[in-house]
C-alpha cells in the first residue's frame, strides 16, 4: 500500500469520525477490511495505524455499548479474526507489532460480557488505543456518575479529552485525579497533565502551559525514573525546541536504552531558565488531524509519590476518600492494587 493510499485513508477516517458519518465510518472500515485480507503492504507504523482505524471505523456509533446492536458486535469479531490472520502471516512477524491492538479489541468484548467498574475503565482505555476517544469519553463519563472520585476513569477521560484536543477539559480531570489518587499511584496523572498542557501550548502558545509541562514531566520522572517518564520528557523537550538541552536530551535517551536513571540536573534548571525567560518559542513539531485522532497508548506505569504533594490542584467541593470505593465490590477492591493485570485494572 502507498503512502498517498494510507494517507487517503486517514483523511477519510478523519472526516466521517468528525463529521459523525457513522454509516460512511463503517463503510470505510470495510474497505480497510478488504485491503488487510488481501494485500495490505506498507511501514510498520502505516500498518499500525491502519489496524487501529479499521477496528475503530467497525464500532460505527458505539451503540451495542448501550443497546443490544448484534450487528455491530459481529463486526468487530470478524474485524478481530480479520487482524489476527493478517499478523499471523509471515511467520508471525507483524503479531508483536499488533497485539496490543487486538488485544484493546478483546478488552472491548469483555466489557460486554462484565458491564462492571473494572472491565469499563479497562474498555475505556481500549478505546482510546483503537482511536475512539469519543466512545472513551462516554464510558469514563458513566463510570464518574457512578464514583465520582475513580482515579482510572479520571485519567483515561483526561487522556480522551487530549486526543480530541479538549484541553481545558482534560487538565480539570488531570487535575482531580492527581488530587484523589491513592499517594502511591499518581504518575498516571502526571504523565496525561503533561501532555495535556504541552499539547494546549502548541495550540495557543501559551508559555505557561510549557513551563508547566516541563515541571509535570520533570516530577513523573523523579517519582519513577523509567523509560515511560523519559518518554514523555523527551516529548516536551523535542517539541519546545529550546536551546541548551543538547545534554539532558543524550541523558534520557540514555535512560531508555539502560535504564540508567540519573539526570544532569544542571541541563534541567538551564531548561527552565530559558523557558522562565522567554517570551516566543519556535515550534518544530505542530498537530496534524492524524496526531488529534490517533490516541497515543497510555503509560503502563504507576509511581510513588510522598503525601506532601506540593502539585496545585484546583480548588473544588471537598470530597471523602470513601466516596471513590463506593461501587466496588469487595471482590473488585483488591484490583485498584493490581494495575499490571490488564483485566483486573480499575
Amino acid at each position: 500500500m502507498s503512502n498517498n493510499s494510507f494517507a487517503q485513508l486517514i483523511e477519510s477516517y478523519s472526516d466521517a469520525y468528525k463529521s459523525q458519518d457513522w454509516d460512511q465510518l463503517v463503510l470505510i472500515g470495510d474497505k480497510i477490511g478488504a485491503l488487510v485480507g488481501g494485500k495490505l503492504s506498507g511501514t510498520i507504523r502505516d500498518i499500525r495505524e491502519i489496524a487501529k482505524i479499521y477496528l475503530g471505523s467497525l464500532m460505527g456509533s458505539g451503540k451495542f455499548l448501550t443497546t443490544k446492536d448484534a450487528d455491530s458486535v459481529n463486526k468487530l469479531v470478524g474485524g478481530l479474526e480479520n487482524l489476527e490472520k493478517f499478523a499471523s502471516r509471515d511467520n508471525n512477524k507483524l503479531l508483536p507489532e499488533l497485539s496490543p491492538i487486538i488485544r484493546s479489541g478483546y478488552e472491548i468484548q469483555l466489557y460486554l460480557t462484565r458491564k462492571q467498574s473494572d472491565s469499563r475503565n479497562k474498555a475505556a482505555s481500549a478505546f482510546r488505543n483503537l482511536a475512539r476517544p469519543d466512545l472513551a469519553i462516554f464510558l469514563t463519563t458513566q463510570q464518574l456518575e457512578i464514583t465520582r472520585l475513580n482515579y482510572y476513569s479520571l485519567v483515561v477521560r483526561a487522556a480522551a479529552y487530549s486526543d480530541i484536543s479538549s484541553f481545558n477539559e482534560a487538565i480539570s480531570d488531570g487535575q482531580k485525579a492527581l488530587k484523589y489518587s491513592p499517594v502511591d499511584k499518581k504518575h498516571f496523572s502526571l504523565v496525561t497533565l503533561s501532555r495535556a498542557h504541552l499539547n494546549r501550548f502548541k495550540q495557543t502558545g501559551d508559555i505557561s502551559d510549557c513551563e508547566l509541562a516541563f515541571e509535570l514531566a520533570e516530577k513523573s520522572f523523579e517519582l519513577k525514573p523509567d523509560e515511560y517518564s523519559a518518554n514523555i520528557f523527551l516529548r516536551v523537550i523535542h517539541t519546545i525546541s529550546l536551546p541548551g538541552m543538547d545534554d539532558l536530551i543524550a541523558n534520557l535517551r540514555n535512560v531508555q536504552k539502560t535504564n540508567h536513571f540519573e539526570l544532569d540536573q544542571k541541563a534541567i534548571e538551564i531548561a527552565k531558565e530559558v523557558i522562565r525567560n522567554s517570551s516566543s518559542i519556535q515550534i518544530t513539531q505542530s498537530l496534524t488531524s492524524v496526531d488529534d485522532l490517533l490516541a497515543d497508548e497510555l503509560f503502563d506505569g504507576w509511581l510513588d509519590l510522598e503525601n506532601d504533594d506540593d502539585f496545585e490542584s484546583v480548588e473544588e467541593e471537598v470530597d471523602h476518600p470513601e466516596d471513590y470505593f463506593e461501587d466496588y465490590f469487595e471482590d473488585f477492591v483488591d484490583s485498584l492494587n493490581d494495575p499490571q493485570n490488564p483485566h483486573l485494572e480499575p
